[in-house]
């Protein structure tokens, strides 16, 4: 399946910022893994446009956004 990643602020430094993956079955847990992002450094996981959790079922086409703990005032 494909799958589209965007990846926001300090969680850049592991990737590029954004791309395409192609899996077979996968939650969006296996997916930091194979972008060597360490789960705790994710605080909030968007597939196409909804907060979902670490170990969320994905499905061919879906759209996930990884945001790390920010901070603001």
């Amino acid at each position: 399946m494909t799958i589209l990643v965007k990846v926001y602020a300090t969680l850049r430094t592991y990737t590029g910022g954004e791309g395409t993956l192609y899996m077979d079955e996968a939650e969006t847990e296996d997916i930091l893994d194979k972008l060597g992002v360490p789960a705790k450094d994710v605080k909030n996981v968007i597939v196409n446009g909804r907060k979902r959790s670490i170990c969320y079922l994905l499905v061919d086409g879906d759209r996930v956004a990884l945001f790390p703990p920010i901070a603001g005032g």
